[in-house]
C-alpha cells in the first residue's frame, strides 16, 4: 500500500446501488407504526405550546394590571412577573421546536410512504436526530440544575 492510498477517501459499498435496493419494506414498516404516535405528539406539543404562550402573554401583561398598581411592593411582583414570562417564554421555545421536529418527522414519513426515495428517508431521519438532539441538550441542562446546587451545599459543607 501506498502513502498515498492510505490517505485516500474510503470507498463504500452503498456507491452504486440503485434507491429500491436500499429502503426496505420493513423499514418502511416499522415508520408507518411510529408516524401516528409521532403526529399525535406533535400536535398535543403544539396545544402546550399554545397554552404555554397565552400564560406566557397573560403573565407579561398582567404585570399592569389595576390590582398590581395598588400592590404595596409593586416593583418586587413585576420583578417576578417578568422572572416568570421569561421563563415560560423559553418553555413556549422548547415546546414549539420540539413539536415542530415531530411534525417534521411525521410529514416526511407520509412522503417517503406515498412517494418512496432514500431522500425523503434522509429528510425524516434528519427531523428525528433534530428532536433527539435538542431532547439530549435539554436532558444535559436539566442535569446541571440539578448537579449545581448539591455542587454548591457540598462546597459550602466543606468550606463551613
Amino acid at each position: 500500500m501506498e502513502v498515498n492510498e492510505a490517505f485516500a477517501t474510503p470507498k463504500s459499498d452503498l456507491q452504486g446501488r440503485s434507491e429500491e435496493n436500499t429502503i426496505t419494506v420493513g423499514v418502511i414498516n416499522q415508520l408507518k407504526r411510529t408516524r401516528p404516535w409521532v403526529l399525535f405528539l406533535s400536535i398535543v406539543g403544539f396545544f402546550l405550546t399554545a397554552l404555554v404562550a397565552f400564560a406566557t402573554f397573560g403573565i407579561l401583561t398582567g404585570m399592569e394590571s389595576s390590582y398590581m398598581e395598588q400592590a404595596e411592593s409593586f416593583g418586587y411582583f413585576q420583578k417576578q412577573a417578568t422572572m416568570v414570562g421569561a421563563i415560560y417564554l423559553i418553555f413556549t421555545l422548547i415546546y414549539f421546536f420540539s413539536s415542530l421536529f415531530l411534525f417534521k418527522y411525521a410529514a416526511s414519513i407520509t412522503k417517503l410512504i406515498k412517494h418512496g426515495g432514500s431522500e425523503r428517508l434522509e429528510q425524516a431521519l434528519k427531523s428525528q436526530a433534530n428532536f433527539w438532539m435538542l431532547a439530549g441538550i435539554l436532558m444535559l441542562v436539566t442535569l446541571l440544575f440539578i448537579l449545581i446546587p448539591f455542587v454548591l451545599l457540598s462546597m459550602d459543607l466543606v468550606f463551613s
